[in-house]
């Protein structure tokens, strides 16, 4: 496993000790590694679906010219 030094905000710090010391996480460190892969999972989704979307507009047939409504 990598180390990675990590600097943050007093308030951010205080509020990842305040998660550790009531029991939510084990460590500062098992909190920072959840939250990277639930963004890491949102950042996939997103991804899949915007790529989805592309592919189904591609799928769609021949376009037509879009007007608006100036003429």
């Amino acid at each position: 496993m990598a180390t990675l030094q990590v600097s943050v905000p007093d308030e951010l710090h205080a509020y990842i000790d305040r998660r550790t010391v009531h029991g939510d996480y084990a460590s500062a460190e098992e909190y920072l590694i959840e939250l990277v892969r639930k963004d890491r999972e949102r950042y996939e989704s997103h991804h899949r679906a915007l790529r989805q979307k592309v592919l189904d507009g591609m799928d769609s047939g021949p376009g037509t010219p879009w007007s608006d409504g100036a003429e």
